[in-house]
């Protein structure tokens, strides 16, 4: 098939959308199949997750990416849209995310170009969005199918949505040539590891709290927290007031998390709420035994307690993620024990089992 996938941008700090958008992409590359990816980034500028090089780039170079989109700006790229992807003439066109699919779907009407949505977000964040909520509702009138990554998230949506679903979840991939030995660590410290975005939704302020709850009673842990976002200066103003500097680091973001992961000893998701927790997943495939809260959606469909990692619960978010993490900080066994379960339950996200999934989907639209 020829296939045009359309993002917003692939030049930026990436984050989990842009990183599946990579890996699906290399994927059915490698399967033989044309793959397009139309952005609205300037031209030559260099994907933060790698591309296959059979993979074409078309950057339509209009508008700030960074930044919430004029009118005018979106009109001129739904023109724009409409006018190279005809040129292009692909048997199916993807947009990821709502940002993109939306404009893309409306521009394409009459072209009899068949598009399909992928939605990377759960409910929850269209309930702070009442516009967008809105505009979501007409997904089914300008796309073919809404692609969503589990099944708790298409639950979420009403019903009218939920006919035109189809579950395809995240591929978690690791690299094959990544091996424990190789990484150079210090082994008289233990590090508890998270990786998001620093926006409300994952809860950082909570983890800082319930960490600093722990610090004295484990002297040789540090915290290590990967990510970026509008949060950083209050998070780092947190970790000073809390006296924490040489224990938590904001280490901001990186693109290979690999040695990261074979590096720490735990895993923490303090989100209030995921559409699919690619980096627990990650994780979790790396033999991390994770804790996340039992009431977030993306994380209790990963995390199964007491097999791979811990699921807390409580009135008091702080008051229960310091008990979970308690738990397993202080026991290498127990560790070990969640740790060896992960890679198994992460079996069924193989990127070669996704990419079948995405495969059958667009060949039959």
């Amino acid at each position: 098939m020829k296939i045009v996938f359309a993002i917003k941008s692939m030049n930026g700090l990436g984050g989990g959308a842009e990183r599946v958008l990579a890996d699906v992409t290399n994927g059915l590359a490698e399967r033989g199949h044309q793959i397009l990816i139309f952005t609205y980034d300037q031209p030559n500028g260099n994907s933060f997750y790698p591309l296959h090089k059979a993979i074409n780039r078309i950057d339509l170079d209009i508008g700030r990416t960074q930044h919430r989109s004029t009118l005018l700006e979106t009109i001129k790229r739904m023109i724009a849209l409409r006018r190279t992807i005809k040129k292009a003439s692909p048997d199916i066109v993807v947009g990821f995310m709502h940002s993109l699919f939306l404009p893309l779907g409306i521009s394409l009407i009459g072209t009899k170009i068949s598009v399909v949505a992928s939605e990377h977000i759960g409910v929850d964040y269209y309930r702070y969005h009442p516009l967008e909520r809105l505009l979501i509702q007409l997904t089914p009138l300008i796309t073919k199918n809404i692609v969503v990554i589990s099944k708790n998230i298409g639950n979420g949506f009403n019903p009218y949505l939920r006919k035109y679903m189809k579950v395809i979840p995240n591929p978690v991939c690791i690299p094959v040539d990544v091996k424990k030995e190789g990484v150079t660590f210090d082994r008289n410290r233990n590090t508890l590891l998270s990786i998001g975005r620093l926006v409300h939704q994952k809860d950082h302020k909570t983890l800082l709290e319930a960490f600093s709850r722990l610090a004295d009673d484990f002297p040789d842990w540090d915290l290590k927290v990967f990510g970026d976002g509008e949060l950083r200066s209050q998070l780092e103003t947190q970790v000073k007031i809390l006296g924490l500097e040489g224990r938590i680091q904001l280490a901001g973001t990186k693109q290979s998390i690999a040695e990261e992961f074979l590096g720490a000893q735990l895993y923490v998701v303090p989100s209030l709420y995921e559409s699919f927790g690619l980096a627990t997943a990650e994780a979790l495939t790396y033999g991390l035994p994770a804790v996340g809260f039992a009431d977030c959606p993306g994380t209790n469909e990963l995390i199964e307690h007491d097999c791979n990692g811990i699921l807390v619960y409580g009135d008091c978010r702080v008051l229960a993620l310091e008990g979970g993490l308690r738990c397993l900080m202080g026991s290498s066994e127990l560790r070990e024990r969640l740790g060896n379960a992960g890679p198994l339950s992460m079996s069924r996200f193989s990127r070669e089992n996704i990419c079948i999934l995405w495969e059958k989907l667009l060949q039959t639209l």
